[in-house]
């Protein structure tokens, strides 16, 4: 399954919803978090920070699936199978997502600054050529950004990714993106930190269930917002590296938006996702495809809520790395 290449729909089918799910508190329970190797940042005062990575849903796919058990066989109980499948379709509006990672970044700057370490921002490293030639995520062309494939086997989503504008999605690669940067960090006596923040802004499930005489799967998807996965990467001038990171995913907000059939939606996002949802096919058509859902989002309350949780883990950085020595 290919990236939805939904960035024309994000004006449709955000403009569509009438909910507001507005931005309350919220914080990042201590025992969420790990921090790892804050010892090593003891050799320099200096922070590079190359990029942020704003991570959100744009796709997702789960599938439930149940098989006759072996104590329903022992029972004498025919062979019974179920399987449900639910895809939902979350349009990306890139140039919101970008500003909320522009934002971040300049929160965290700002943290680590108010913290006592000295803070070297791409601008001011970017002409540097081992930070302007490190490789980056390849952008989609439909999409107008990178994406990021997760499998997690029953469970399929994809994320559109979105860094502050001008600033390089690096990839990963066989190792973390900041390890080639080692001869730049060495040289400017700094190190170096990279964070992402990757969101739901759908939470899927699937059920299966063994009856006395059958069995059923179902799935099902609600419109709640959960910070996915944060992780902030460093790596020193030293080479020695750690991260400060969230163990499991966090609740955010509910009812930020609404989950309908495809077939559902008003006319003006049925045509932009039939033009736009390549993976129907020739000649498809949302009707054509009964698993596919649509998540109609409120993007003032997605935007708060992104920033709402975004900036609680930058307070979760600071906290880890503690006060330059």
């Amino acid at each position: 399954m290919r990236a939805l290449s939904l960035r024309s729909l994000a004006s449709a089918v955000f403009g569509s919803v009438a909910i507001f799910a507005s931005a309350q508190t919220f914080s990042i329970p201590a025992d969420e978090i790990d921090i790892t190797g804050a010892k090593y940042l003891k050799s320099s005062k200096r922070m590079l920070l190359p990029s942020v990575n704003v991570e959100v849903m744009n796709w997702g796919k789960i599938t439930s699936v149940v098989s006759t058990s072996a104590l329903q066989s022992l029972g004498g109980a025919k062979n019974s199978s179920a399987r449900s499948t639910m895809e939902v379709a979350v349009p990306s509006n890139v140039a919101m997502l970008r500003g909320v990672a522009s934002e971040l970044y300049d929160d965290l700057a700002t943290k680590l600054r108010a913290a006592g370490w000295e803070v070297l921002t791409y601008d001011e490293a970017k002409s540097d050529p081992i930070l302007s030639g490190i490789k980056q995520e390849l952008t989609d062309a439909k999409l107008g950004a990178p994406v990021r494939k997760v499998n997690l086997g029953k469970q399929k989503m994809n994320y559109t990714i979105a860094t502050p504008p001008g600033m390089p999605a690096m990839d990963p690669g066989m190792t973390m993106p900041m390890f080639g940067l080692r001869s730049l960090l060495k040289a400017r006596d700094t190190h170096s930190l990279e964070t992402t923040y990757r969101f739901d802004p759908i939470a899927m499930q699937g059920e299966r269930r063994h009856g006395i005489g059958s069995n059923t799967a179902s799935t099902s998807a609600a419109a709640n917002l959960a910070l996915a996965h944060a992780q902030a990467t460093f790596v020193t001038n030293k080479t020695a590296f750690g991260w400060v990171k969230i163990k499991s995913p966090i609740p955010v907000a509910g009812d930020v938006g609404e989950i309908k059939k495809a077939a559902d939606v008003s006319p003006k996002v049925a045509n932009a996702l039939s033009e736009a949802l390549s993976f129907l096919g020739p000649g498809g058509s949302i009707n054509a495809s009964k698993g596919l859902y649509i998540a109609e989002l409120d993007e003032a309350a997605l935007k708060a809520n992104l920033l709402l949780a975004g900036k609680a883990f930058n307070d979760e950085i600071i906290k880890g790395l503690g006060k330059p020595q």
